[in-house]
Order: structure tokens, then sequence, then C-alpha cells
């Protein structure tokens, strides 16, 4: 009875109800994977032991089986990761760095080795669009939690629950943009709730937190629904409108309350002072690291500068009088660019940033091309493509005020676009088997 249950609350499984080891595998991997996206939402000490327990499975299921139907278009993106791992190990081996590999600005580029085996956790579970969407709203409560905590406690930026603040807020509009596509697309009045919910919740946590590149995310977002709607859907167009008025209208009533204005107006002050030759300001530091890494990048275009701290670089740049930011004296201030694409082309060159910027780009380009597809035959799939490629707008959004690629988000994000890569391509195969059996 709770077995039966469960299969039907989780994505549909398409492997016969037998005690063996495939359908126990089938039903505990969403739960897996669920808690994968809660611990690294909202725990660091949780994350390993989630990562590896997908190691752990998918390794029994290479060793049981060692092949499987896997779309060939997901095993060029599992290649192009263990083609970036491998180049992350080389720059270790060659820098005589090997403790490079276990600094959290690498981990989840060394990480990426985990992407073939969860290749097979998929396979294996069989999931499809309503079975996507269920688990990124069900994961994307924790965003709810999460938001009544802070209201509860209301701590200071950088401190407690915000000791994290800007992953934490990039990760609750990762999950807000996500279910905020998934209303549209998912079946049932529950979910549909939920969804919204979650949504709710998770633009919330991104505004208590005060992470100004989730706001730019959301605005483009928008555009990008809209603009996709009207060609699929004018009904889902003017919801769409809907739940943006109504969240305007919300945010003008709470104004008061909510720490927006003041970053907007921080940011503008930061850019004027910048202007005026002062740089040590949030936004300030950033600008001036964008210039002295960019300039080191220029020195080393090709392979960069592999495992030299770009806190090094900066300090020998620095003489040369390309910026103004001064480093403090005790040691803090900024270590790194907080720019991902900067961060790669330092680090890596051209040839590591168009490796690490593949594993988002090509099942981006995927997505478009499955959207154009479907929009006018069949809603579910156009959707389920649009909800991959917002969470790649948002991503790349993240990208350019953070290193979101060298932190948890990246990870978050990579799998939901990976379980949402593997729908749209199993049902383009099933349609495909279906047209050739007629």
């Amino acid at each position: 009875m709770i077995t039966n249950k469960l299969i039907n609350f989780f994505p549909r499984f398409e492997l016969e109800a037998s005690r063996n080891l495939d359908f126990y595998l089938a039903l505990i991997t969403p739960f897996f994977i669920a808690g994968y996206f809660i611990a690294l939402g909202v725990s660091s000490s949780l994350d390993n032991f989630f990562g590896v327990m997908l190691l752990v499975f998918g390794l029994i299921l290479w060793l049981k089986y060692r092949r499987f139907d896997v779309p060939v278009e997901m095993k060029r993106i599992y290649i192009m990761g263990l083609l970036v791992f491998l180049m992350v190990v080389l720059h270790a081996v060659i820098g005589r760095d090997i403790e490079m590999l276990f600094k959290f600005q690498f981990e989840n580029l060394r990480n990426l080795l985990l992407l073939p085996f969860l290749a097979l956790l998929l396979v294996t579970v069989n999931l499809n669009a309503q079975g996507v969407w269920r688990l990124i709203v069900i994961t994307g409560l924790y965003t709810l939690v999460f938001s009544i905590l802070i209201l509860i406690e209301d701590p200071v930026r950088g401190e407690g629950l915000l000791r994290k603040a800007i992953v934490i807020g990039n990760l609750g509009m990762l999950f807000a943009l996500a279910s905020l596509v998934a209303f549209f697309g998912i079946k049932g009045k529950f979910w549909k709730a939920l969804a919204l919910l979650v949504f709710f919740s998770g633009f919330l946590l991104s505004v208590l937190t005060q992470t100004r590149a989730g706001w730019v995310a959301f605005l483009i977002a928008v555009v990008l629904l809209a603009w996709t709607f009207w060609q699929v859907n004018r009904r889902n167009f003017y919801i769409l409108m809907g739940c943006f008025v109504a969240l305007s209208v919300l945010l003008i009533i709470f104004w008061s309350h909510l720490p927006i204005e003041q970053r907007i107006l921080q940011a503008v002050n930061d850019i004027s002072l910048y202007n005026d030759g002062f740089s040590n300001t949030s936004v300030g530091q950033r600008f001036d690291m964008w210039v002295i890494a960019f300039h080191a990048f220029l020195e080393k275009p090709i392979f960069g500068w592999g495992v030299t701290p770009f806190k090094e670089t900066f300090f020998v740049f620095l003489e040369r009088d390309l910026v103004n930011y001064q480093i403090p004296a005790d040691g803090g201030g900024f270590a790194q660019p907080h720019n991902d694409y900067i961060f790669l082309l330092y680090h890596f060159g051209l040839v590591g940033f168009l490796m690490a910027m593949s594993i988002v780009i090509y099942p981006g380009y995927l997505f478009i091309k499955h959207i154009n597809k479907y929009k006018k035959t069949n809603h579910e799939q156009a959707y389920i493509a649009l909800t991959g490629l917002v969470v790649i707008e948002a991503l790349l959004d993240f990208m350019l005020f953070n290193l979101a690629m060298m932190n948890k988000i990246f990870y978050v994000a990579v799998i939901i676009i990976f379980m949402i890569l593997y729908a749209t391509l199993k049902y383009d195969n099933l349609n495909s088997t279906n047209n050739c059996n007629t």
C-alpha cells in the first residue's frame, strides 16, 4: 500500500514492481536527489553524504549492467564534464598543488566526475516532465522554511542564517523561477498551489538575503517567459502577467519593510564612487578585480594561470596602477573576482572557459530546439524545456555577479538541468519510436 503510494507520488517508474535491486534503486533515488538538493542548500555537512550515495548507486548500476539506453546528447555532456574534471586535475598536478582539488572554489568542478553515475540513476528512475516538476517543488519547500526562520530571527547579513547570504538567496531564486514555470505545466490543483507557494517563498528568500543578482535574473526570466507564452499560450501569458502584478502589489505594500531599495541605492552609490576613483565598496572591489583578472588573462590567454591564487596575482598587477582597490592589511577583503566568467578565464584560459561553459550552453541549445519543436503541439514538453532554459538563464546571471559555478548553486542547477534534459530527450526518443511503429 505505502509502496504504491510512493510510486504514484514520485516520477512514473517503468519497471516491474518486483522486489529486486532495480525496483528499490528506482524507488529511493528520488529521495536522495531531493535530499542532495536540500543538503546543498542548507547544510554543507550533508551534501557529501548524499553525493556519495549518488556515486554508490550509480556505481552499482554500472557494475551490474555496464550498458544503458542513455541519449547521445547526454553522453556528450557527461564527456564534457569529465574533460573539465580532468583539466582541473591536470592543473593541480602540473602546479604541484593537489590541495587545490579540495578548495571550495574548485569543489564543484571536481564533483563533475559524479555526472556519469547520475546519468545511470536518471535512466533507472525514468523521470518524466511531471516527475521533474514534483521533485523541484518538493525540494523547493525548504525556501519557505528558511524564509520563516529568517523573519523570526532577523539576523544581520553575513551572520547566522545569512552567513552565506548570496548562495542562499540565489538558490531561493533558482527554485522560485523553476517552480514558476512548473506552475504552468504541472498537473493537479494541489501541485499547482505548491508550485506557486515555492515561487513566492523562493522570491521572498532572495529578497530577505538581499541578493541583487537574483532580482536581475527574475526580471530577465519574466521577459523570457512572457515572450514564450505569447507564442505558445496566450492564456498563460495573461496569468503570468497577473502573477507579476500581484507580486508588484505585494512589494509596494511591504516596500518599507524590505531591503530592496536600500540595496539598489547602495549599488548606484558604489558605481558613482567608483567613477570618482574610490574602489573600496562592494561594487567597486568587484570592478577592480575584474579589471586585474582580465589583464592577467590577456597575459596567459590559452591555459590560464592554473593553481596560482588570484590574490597573489592581484598584488602583482596592483603595482601597475591599473586599479585603486587596496586589500586591507589584516588579510580581509575579496580574494577572488566574484565573477565566474573572469574566474574561469584567469585560472583556465580560453580552453578551460569554453569547456566549462559548454556544460551549460549545450543544454540551453537543446532546450531552445525542444521548445520550438513542441510549442504548437505539446505544451508539457515545451514547458519542461522552458524550465531548463530559465534555470540556465538564472545561473548565467548569478555567474556575472558572484562565483556561482564555483559554489553550491552550480551543482544544484546542473542536476536540475540534467534531469530536465533527460525527460525531454526521453520523450523525443519515445515519440520517434511511436512514429516508426505507426
